[in-house]
């Protein structure tokens, strides 16, 4: 059945459409880049808030500047997190996604070709 086309996409086997760890870990990444860009939205419209008086506060001195800094560095981390994770993969599993498949399959003996 490879290769039949069903709608728009193309209908394989199991083990070609399947998910492998690599890219569990990718998206488990990207989850995680969008939650640390959701807290730095947070940090950012704490800032804003004390910034321009919309609630009172007593921190309206330069620690203020403090939630902007967090808010940067935490919107490029997940920026990072979220557009990065293919590199991320590459640098824990390697540039093959075969490394997946070999993890998974049955150890060879040596001289001797695996199933």
């Amino acid at each position: 059945m490879t290769g039949l086309v069903f709608g728009t996409l193309p209908v394989g086997t199991y083990q070609e459409q399947a998910m492998h760890r690599r890219d569990w870990f990718g998206l488990g990444v990207r989850g995680f880049g969008l939650w640390v860009l959701f807290t730095a939205l947070t940090y950012f419209i704490s800032f804003a808030d004390i910034r321009f008086n919309q609630r009172p506060t007593a921190h309206q001195g330069p620690e203020v500047n403090s939630y902007l800094f967090h808010a940067v560095l935490r919107g490029a981390f997940g920026a990072y997190l979220l557009f990065g994770a293919q590199h991320l993969a590459h640098l824990c599993y390697g540039k093959d996604k075969s490394c997946d498949e070999a993890n998974s399959s049955t150890p060879e003996t040596p001289g001797k070709p695996g199933p």
